[in-house]
């Protein structure tokens, strides 16, 4: 997973617990106290962001160290998202939804296992996963929404919440605002991140070093 707050503040977390921090002109690396796999890397500035792994590894970097916090699951995670210090939220394989208050975490338990999550603000976030499934909290409560996809969602991105993008093993999917829809499907396969700009630039990787921009 990577991640960044500036063009000096960047993250990249992988196996073995390992931790890398750009400050703007090196990689470093950084302790992070675990030997897990993480998965994942988000925050909200340079003196708060999560990594999350295997295990139900959850780590706080606070600005000076990397901590653990328990997370209350073994389960393996695999995606953080936060809109604020005390408003993070982790999915994990098994389908287990975490989110952080400030102070302590709590589950809400879903079916079928989950692999990514992102919003554009506390009232909007979405959750894709195994299956085409896709979450969205709007504030109030975690629902189901169609996705028209049967196969596995690996990333989520967006701009707002009138655009956003899921992709997978077998395509690319846009949120209007009203519903999902296969933007560009079948012969891009095996799409496993994804990053919006804007609404006219997104970046999607996948297998064979594949990486595509889409413009409208």
């Amino acid at each position: 997973g990577v991640w960044g707050s500036a063009a000096n503040d960047v993250w990249a977390v992988g196996q073995a617990g390992v931790v890398l921090h750009w400050d703007g002109g090196v990689w470093s690396a950084v302790p992070s106290g675990t030997t897990r796999e993480l998965t994942s890397v988000w925050g909200t500035g340079s003196g708060d962001a999560w990594a999350v792994g295997w295990g139900g590894t959850a780590l706080h970097w606070d600005g000076v160290q990397w901590s653990p916090v328990t997370s209350g699951t073994t389960e393996s995670l695999t995606g953080v998202w936060a809109s604020a210090p005390d408003d993070v939220w982790v999915v994990g394989g098994s389908g287990s939804i975490l989110r952080w208050n400030g102070a302590a975490w709590f589950g809400l338990a879903t079916s079928g296992g989950l692999q990514a999550v992102w919003g554009s603000g506390p009232r909007d976030v979405w959750f894709v996963g195994n299956g085409g499934a896709v979450l969205h909290w709007d504030g109030a409560s975690v629902a189901p929404v169609a996705s028209g996809s049967a196969t596995a969602l690996t990333a989520v991105t967006g701009t707002g919440p009138k655009d956003a993008w899921a992709v997978g093993s077998a395509g690319l999917l846009h949120w209007d605002g009203a519903r999902w829809a296969d933007t560009i499907g079948g012969e891009w396969l095996n799409l496993s991140g994804a990053f919006a700009w804007d609404s006219s630039t997104v970046w999607v990787v996948g297998s064979n070093g594949a990486v595509y921009r889409y413009r409208p």
